[in-house]
């Protein structure tokens, strides 16, 4: 399109000063003045700038547009030199590296076969019981006295396996199933007072 405009405005732009030219010479040979002949060449050349000003102004508009879109292809090319200049330095990179080994976690304690009464585990310990019983499926517990001390005993039914822990009791007996569904992270419609009976034990 500017192309097109701009070489039109050429075109019409030689005419026009090939007239100009035309008269001056024409005025030489018929008896005007140079002065004259001076005069109307330059009153035909503003006066044909004048009628095509728009078309000059549209010249100049695209020819901004041209040259912003310019820039913007240039600042894409540079971009697209720098991916491929980077993309160029990492294969070399890659071809060296070893893909990378998947982590291996810690083996899980083996599952019993799911028949048969569930194994019964002991615990001491409150971490370690916390740690095992956490998420279990329901969880028992008893307050009672053993050498005139209260020892609670919590059972904690997970998957195959019955947790068993015995230990002193904490201060506050009432907040027992709270606690006991908290710590071990048990919905507490699932922790209930009393024991749970296998029909193996």
């Amino acid at each position: 399109m500017f192309y097109h405009s701009f070489a039109t405005f050429i075109k019409w732009y030689k005419a026009s000063f090939d007239s100009a030219v035309g008269m001056i010479n024409q005025s030489r040979g018929g008896g005007l003045s140079n002065g004259e002949n001076a005069l109307n060449a330059l009153d035909l050349i503003i006066n044909v700038l004048k009628d095509h000003e728009k078309e000059l102004d549209k010249l100049v508009n695209e020819l901004k547009g041209l040259v912003q879109k310019l820039s913007l292809l240039e600042g894409l090319v540079r971009k697209v030199e720098d991916i491929d200049r980077r993309l160029s330095i990492a294969e070399p990179v890659t071809r060296v590296v070893e893909p990378v080994k998947p982590v291996v976690e810690a083996e899980k304690p083996p599952t019993p076969a799911p028949y048969g009464p569930p194994s019964t585990l002991r615990f001491k310990s409150w971490e370690e019981f916390r740690e095992m019983a956490s998420g279990g499926e329901v969880v028992s517990y008893v307050v009672r006295e053993e050498d005139e001390e209260q020892v609670l005993e919590v059972e904690v039914l997970k998957g195959r396996l019955l947790l068993v822990y015995s230990g002193s009791v904490p201060e506050v007996k009432s907040l027992i199933k709270s606690w006991l569904s908290r710590e071990l992270e048990v919905p507490k419609t699932n922790v209930f007072e009393g024991s749970i009976r296998t029909s193996g034990g």
